[in-house]
């Protein structure tokens, strides 16, 4: 389980497409905001890149448990972005996401959307917690974003977008039907072709 090269353009165009038409934070990914950002697959590295490209469907040659690809996103997000904040979008407006007691993870309403948020800071337990608090399998959207104001962070990932110290740091789509993901971050960031 690790990241599919070769299928980056195509992962790029169908994670804006898919968050756009249905993510609550879609006003937020305008070009300006993905300008330099490019994609990569997180799956099995088994997986022909013929069958990659196909991001909607599941794929019956794997059906590993989804923490193994948490597990490789949390890692990156703690060496690649340690100073972020992770939102897990929760369509269903999940209210019986729980954090467990000790855990920094919280779950917060905002407007119209509810998300579960903690810090990439806060130890790879909280952030794989945060990572699978929405079931993968359907309208998977997450944001990481960063925060350069001198103030408190925002609680709702609304008012760090739309603040000048707000930043878009990463998305992540889920695909496959909850087989995988695309992460979405700025070029330089992304793993190289014999990363594993």
């Amino acid at each position: 389980m690790a990241f599919v090269h070769g299928v980056g353009v195509e992962a790029f165009r169908y994670s804006l497409e898919d968050f756009r038409g249905y993510g609550a934070l879609a006003w937020a990914l305008d070009d300006e905001a993905v300008a330099g950002m490019g994609s990569v697959v997180i799956a099995p590295m088994s997986l022909p890149v013929e069958v990659a490209r196909d991001f909607r469907w599941g794929k019956p040659q794997f059906r590993e448990a989804p923490d193994g690809y948490a597990n490789v996103l949390v890692s990156f997000l703690e060496d690649q972005l340690p100073r972020g904040r992770l939102f897990v979008e929760l369509p269903l407006k999940a209210a019986l996401v729980n954090p467990a007691p000790e855990s920094s993870m919280v779950v917060v309403e905002c407007h119209e959307a509810m998300f579960a948020s903690c810090s990439v800071s806060a130890g790879p337990d909280d952030l794989w917690e945060t990572i699978m608090s929405h079931d993968t399998t359907f309208l998977y959207y997450a944001v990481v974003l960063g925060w350069s104001g001198s103030g408190p962070e925002p609680e709702c990932p609304e008012e760090w977008l739309r603040s000048d110290d707000g930043e878009l740091l990463a998305i992540l789509t889920g695909i496959y039907d909850g087989e995988g993901f695309i992460l979405t971050t700025a070029t330089e960031l992304l793993p190289a072709e014999d990363s594993q």
